[in-house]
């Protein structure tokens, strides 16, 4: 649920997992933090690569359970990173419903 606008919603601790989690992958908000806290952060975390070990472990789970993709971040990554990645979408799951008109 932290990848997810719902955490905003849920309690203090579930949006703060929400909003952390978010900051290591796009990056905090830039009005709320100078360039020299980020830099010091950085000094004394450094990322070490997370960008692409981050995608590449998304891209691996999705290319392990495709159908986990969704409607989430992870789509986005499989259909980037993962040539034979076809999602079904709404318009492909009606027409193969059973019914016609």
């Amino acid at each position: 649920m932290h990848a997810s606008v719902i955490g905003q919603y849920k309690q203090p601790e579930v949006a703060l997992v929400g909003v952390g989690a978010g900051a290591d992958v796009l990056g905090p908000d830039p009005s709320e933090i100078s360039n020299s806290d980020k830099q010091e952060i950085v000094n004394a975390y450094p990322r070490l690569a997370f960008k692409k070990a981050f995608v590449e472990t998304c891209a691996g789970v999705v290319r392990r359970h495709p159908a986990g993709a969704g409607r989430s971040f992870m789509r986005d990554i499989a259909e980037k990173y993962l040539p034979n990645y076809h999602p079904r979408n709404i318009c492909d799951l009606i027409a193969q419903a059973p019914f016609e008109e």
